[in-house]
């Protein structure tokens, strides 16, 4: 039994001291500096809208990358068959403060057997709550992000054409790039982007 207490001491001993028996060398932490992660958006173009935001957006996307008859959107250079991919974007004014569903019911016009099924999720981008949906009318479909000011206005960016069961050509990669140009939002009234 002494023999057993010994070599199982002299083990854990050994083990304690760590390679190479010593027991003086001090283990270096991993000293490995992390590599930083370069902002995608970094070079991107800013645009200011008179609704009281900013955002950013590739060089190859603007309002001046739209056609005649898209004034005050953001399009990609890139067309498809059916026109190019685009955020367009609106304000709906909330003077009385009436909830979300009722001020887009309102805004496109939708029936009361439409306003029943009309669906819609709460997300968080940039740091502010926003409604997210794609079950309002649009020809060719578009899932619509509302942001709220201080004021209780929304403020809406609806990225088109996009249709999650069928998929239009490149939709994933101009997705991700509407994602990444929310992800920039900024209100430019400081206490607009106080909003719980």
């Amino acid at each position: 039994i002494v023999a057993v207490l010994a070599i199982g001491g002299y083990f854990v001993y050994t083990s304690l001291r760590g390679p190479g028996g010593a027991g003086d060398e001090a283990i270096s932490p991993n000293t490995q500096t992390p590599t930083p992660t370069q902002d995608p958006t970094a070079n991107w173009k800013t645009y200011t809208s008179n609704f009281g935001f900013s955002l950013k957006h590739p060089s190859d996307w603007g309002p001046d990358k739209c056609p005649h008859g898209f004034a005050g959107d953001i399009c990609a250079a890139e067309l498809i068959s059916i026109g190019p991919y685009y955020i367009y974007i609106d304000r709906y004014d909330n003077p009385q403060n009436k909830p979300f569903k009722e001020v887009v019911s309102n805004a496109y016009g939708l029936s009361k057997d439409y306003q029943d099924r009309f669906q819609y999720s709460m997300d968080t981008i940039a740091g502010l709550p926003v409604y997210r949906t794609e079950h309002l009318p649009s020809r060719s479909g578009a899932e619509i992000v509302f942001f709220t000011d201080n004021k209780n206005n929304y403020i809406s960016l609806g990225f088109t054409p996009y249709d999650r069961q069928n998929p239009w050509p490149e939709q994933d990669r101009f997705y991700a790039i509407f994602n990444q140009i929310l992800s920039t939002f900024k209100f430019l009234d400081s206490e607009s982007s106080l909003r719980p």
